[in-house]
């Protein structure tokens, strides 16, 4: 996918070298972010939607996405660095990983959004994410709505 005239940006599987650069981007994006170990598990576990987002070969985004067992996929975790934001990457980062859960057999796709990330709700819902409740103190210290897509 092509953002800016001169460099493109490339959506591909994250390895476990690229740890420390979601961490990174994980602690400049969230209050209370997962541990290295957590990520270490996660890419172990779930190695088909850990993905990573690279301009001009630097680690900029990521996203994490499983399948439950009742083929609902969801989507765990997105951030993007803090200088890349509203740019479309995470959107691009989002699309990649509805289109690998469909092709895994995912009929719909859940997620949670803290409530005061209304960037982040925006975007979910302009891709045709519904909000259908919330979940309250879900981070702790703030609610999570929740949003669903279906797929087909």
């Amino acid at each position: 996918m092509r953002f800016d005239s001169n460099k493109e940006y490339i959506v591909r599987p994250a390895v476990k070298a690229d740890i420390l650069a979601i961490l990174k981007i994980e602690n400049a994006s969230f209050e209370r972010p997962y541990s290295r170990s957590i990520f270490e598990k996660l890419l172990h576990h779930y190695p088909y939607c850990f993905l990573v987002i690279e301009f001009d070969n630097v680690i900029i985004g990521y996203t994490i996405g499983i399948i439950e067992s009742d083929n609902v996929g969801h989507l765990i975790s997105i951030a993007v660095c803090p200088s890349r934001r509203r740019e479309g990457v995470g959107e691009t980062l989002t699309l990649e990983a509805i289109r690998i859960l469909s092709e895994l057999g995912a009929h719909k796709l859940r997620l949670e959004c803290r409530e005061s990330n209304l960037p982040a709700q925006k975007m979910y819902e302009k891709m045709g994410f519904e909000f259908i409740g919330t979940i309250f103190q879900y981070y702790g210290d703030e609610n999570a709505r929740i949003y669903i897509k279906i797929l087909k």
